[in-house]
């Protein structure tokens, strides 16, 4: 897709150049800590001590993603402390039932959000048949796409799955075989990508870092390596989490993006929130979301949208911020969706993180 080189450079220079952030994730532990989610910086392993972020409704989480630090969607497919199973928001570190799944399974299972994360993908083992690749929409929408076909495999579980965001290619992990394979989106055909080169089961995670690397992170119960996406290779681990794991995930970003209802002629109201007073921040809208690597800075998503300003600031002494733009008066804009998003930067550590995009129909 064509992006803008100024703009681009000029969030590169605003941001003065800063080096790629570590990877910050967040390891779903099974135990002993039921359903909890705590920091895990896969960059310096082990993790010394778990520092929960919030404790998840249901049981057997079955996949997570995050949109912020503590909101995203989780699936879970066994009740828990008269939490049932289903489709789970996460916000605020407070989860939300959005709709019930459509059968009863606890088997081996994953969830990635789909391209442009405008909704997710989840393959799980139903009760009759292999392992399925099903959409999700946000309100609950569960839509078949087929049984996920791996070649030479008879029996098939995956557990660990996650959308390459420079590409939109869906990896997972298929344990029968300890192979990386990629799933097509549409057929539900999985391609083999090679083998890990170590031994799985049937618990464990995976996704992609958000720090400029686009590294991918897996989790085998504990134990973390970075898989070469173009061989399959596991290599060498990186480290161990304390808790055994069924779900690992990138944080956008800590500080949390807002906005008011996107309308022509009307003050579109955008909110930075949860940061540190100082920090500089670019924040841009695009009319999806792509991704542009800056060097020496890292992977921003850019595909600037013309009628909505690029502000770089920094954030206010409630390491806030409040920016008004005005969408033009024209009805040719009504119907475009666009997606708000900031990057900021850590003046005490020099580390570059990205806000939570927030998505919207113009009105």
């Amino acid at each position: 897709m064509h992006r803008r080189t100024i703009a681009a450079w000029t969030l590169f220079a605003a941001l003065g150049g800063v080096a790629p952030a570590q990877a910050d994730f967040v390891a779903v532990n099974i135990a002993p800590a039921l359903d909890t989610i705590y920091y895990a910086d896969l960059d310096a392993l082990p993790v010394a001590a778990q520092t929960p972020v919030a404790t998840l409704a249901g049981n057997f989480i079955r996949g997570i993603e995050l949109t912020a630090e503590k909101t995203g969607w989780y699936v879970a497919t066994s009740a828990s402390a008269g939490s049932p199973t289903g489709f789970y928001r996460l916000e605020d570190g407070v989860s939300t039932l959005v709709a019930p799944l459509p059968f009863t399974s606890t088997a081996s299972g994953a969830l990635a959000f789909g391209p442009g994360e405008a909704f997710l993908w989840w393959i799980v083992d139903p009760p009759v048949g292999d392992d399925s690749l099903y959409r999700i929409d946000f309100d609950g929408t569960f839509t078949l796409v087929g049984v996920v076909a791996f070649p030479g495999v008879t029996t098939a579980s995956v557990h660990a799955a996650a959308t390459d965001p420079d590409t939109g290619l869906l990896y997972v992990v298929e344990t029968a075989s300890d192979s990386l394979y990629v799933v097509d989106q549409v057929t539900a055909q999985a391609t083999l990508v090679g083998p890990l080169g170590v031994s799985v089961s049937a618990i464990g995670g995976m996704d992609f870092s958000l720090d400029g690397t686009n590294r991918l992170f897996y989790a085998a119960q504990t134990v973390v390596y970075v898989v070469d996406k173009t061989t399959g290779a596991a290599g060498a681990s990186v480290g161990s989490l304390p808790s055994t794991t069924s779900g690992i995930a990138a944080i956008p970003g800590r500080v949390t993006l807002k906005t008011s209802p996107l309308q022509i002629n009307t003050p579109v109201v955008v909110t930075l929130s949860g940061g540190t007073p100082g920090d500089p921040f670019t924040l841009f809208a695009s009319p999806f979301p792509g991704y542009l690597q800056l060097p020496g800075f890292g992977v921003v998503r850019i595909d600037p949208f013309t009628a909505f300003p690029v502000v770089s600031d920094v954030l206010d002494a409630s390491g806030g911020y409040t920016f008004t733009a005005f969408l033009p008066n024209d009805p040719n804009l009504i119907g475009i969706p666009i997606n708000l998003q900031a990057v900021y930067t850590s003046v005490a550590t020099l580390t570059t993180r990205f806000t939570n995009a927030t998505s919207g129909v113009i009105q």
